[in-house]
This record gives C-alpha cells, sequence and structure tokens, in this order.
C-alpha cells in the first residue's frame, strides 16, 4: 500500500512539474525572448539583492518581508547604486520597460501638484498625447511641502515619478499573464482586479498581496513582485551607454 502511494505521489509531482513548465514556457514566449531573459536576470539580481540587505538564511521570506515594506510604509533601500543602474540599462535596452507598461515622457512638479505627459507612438508617423495630474494628496506628496525643498530634493522627487508606469491591457507583460491564468487561482483573481481596478498605489496593492496568502516561491508570483515593487525603485534617467 506504501509503496503504491509512493508512485501516484511521484506521477502527481511529474505532472504538476510539466504543466508548471508548460505555462512558464507559454508566458516566456508571450512577453518575448529578450524581454524574457531580462526579467529573468532581473529576479536573479533581486533575489541576491535581499538576501545581503535582510540577511535571512530562505530568500522566499525576504521577498515577503519586501512586499510587507510597502504596506506599511516604504522600503529604506537606497537604489542609485551602479548595480541597479545596470539593471535598469536592461530593463530599457530589451524591451521589457515597454513591455511592462507606459512611463512618463515628461514630469514636473509645481505648486501642489505633479504633473505627467505619456507619448503613445501609434505608428511612426502619429502621436498622441495623454495628460494626467496628480494632486498633493497623492501618496508621494504626501506630508511633504514642495516649497521647503531644495532643488537637488525637487530634482530627486521628479525622477521619482518617471517610474511610475500607467497600465495598459495590451502591454505584452499583461497579455502573457493573461494567457497562463486559467490554471492558477492566484493569477486569475490578480487578472481579473487589474481589469477592475487598473494602477493603484502601491501600499493598496501590497495590502491585497499578502492578503491572498501567496506563495512566495512560485515563478509568477516572483516576477509580479519584482514587476510591481522592484522595477519601478530602479533609477529611470540614466545613461544608456
Amino acid at each position: 500500500m506504501k509503496s503504491i502511494l509512493t508512485v501516484w505521489l511521484l506521477i502527481l509531482t511529474f505532472i504538476t512539474h510539466g504543466q508548471t513548465d508548460d505555462r512558464i514556457s507559454k508566458f516566456e514566449k508571450a512577453l518575448g525572448e529578450e524581454e524574457s531573459k531580462a526579467l529573468n536576470t532581473i529576479v536573479l539580481e533581486f533575489d541576491k539583492f535581499l538576501q545581503e540587505v535582510m540577511n535571512y538564511q530562505d530568500v522566499v521570506d525576504s521577498r515577503q518581508t519586501y512586499v510587507e515594506l510597502f504596506a506599511y510604509g516604504k522600503p529604506w533601500f537606497d537604489f542609485s547604486d551602479e548595480r541597479f543602474i545596470k539593471l535598469s540599462r536592461l530593463n530599457m535596452k530589451s524591451g521589457l520597460k515597454s513591455a511592462l507598461g507606459h512611463y512618463p515622457d515628461t514630469v514636473w512638479i509645481a505648486d501642489d501638484s505633479v504633473y505627467y505627459i505619456y507619448d503613445y507612438h501609434l505608428n511612426p508617423d502619429t502621436t498622441i498625447f495623454s495628460f494626467a495630474f496628480y494632486k498633493k494628496s497623492d501618496r508621494d506628496l504626501r506630508d511633504i511641502q514642495l516649497s521647503n525643498l531644495s532643488p537637488e530634493e525637487l530634482e530627486t522627487l521628479t525622477q521619482r515619478f518617471y517610474s511610475y508606469g500607467n497600465f495598459d491591457f495590451t502591454d505584452k507583460y499583461f497579455q502573457a499573464l493573461n494567457q497562463v491564468k486559467d490554471d492558477s487561482d492566484f493569477l486569475l483573481e490578480y487578472c481579473e482586479a487589474l481589469l477592475e481596478v487598473g494602477d493603484v498605489p502601491l501600499s493598496l496593492s501590497s495590502y491585497g498581496l499578502l492578503n491572498s496568502s501567496p506563495d512566495f516561491s512560485d515563478y509568477f508570483i516572483q516576477r509580479i513582485i519584482v514587476v510591481e515593487y522592484f522595477i519601478p525603485m530602479l533609477p529611470t534617467r540614466i545613461s544608456m551607454n
């Protein structure tokens, strides 16, 4: 009886592993070869970074703690180091950044508002300008007296807003997730939430992620964490050389 049970467990393990491999292959094919390579590299570097700064033996615990930082405040890490600049460069050169969403082409701060301009290029001859502004109640202006900031501090704040992507259902990343969502209750709920709500503050999305009790060792959960909570922290206005 024990041997029969063991055989069945092995069979189930192989079946599950095969299904997971198929989903990963489908996801990476939809995302694109170069984009997937870049994302995989950034995921590996993210885990290395977590183990360095948190000193946890289990990197899975580190991922959860990292997300919790967004739920209860903001991470205290300095993301201006050269290693992060290299990852940001990889994000841009590989096409991954474009696959993840639209990012502001112009940002400026005036009075108590932050202004963005997104340039959408539908084809080489057409550009549509999308304009949006966010008042001082926005999460990154709360409790900040803009008039008291030095020019350097104002520039740092402005740079931060360049990393705020504008979610689009046509983006390759969302389409790739959409292709594998039906085999995962979490991904199904996650994609449905994106469709219903779209972009939300990281503090709120992190609460939602934690409350869903995800498996932080899961391939797709890893990438969602990196896309939502790590890549936006990378420097954006950098030299491409």
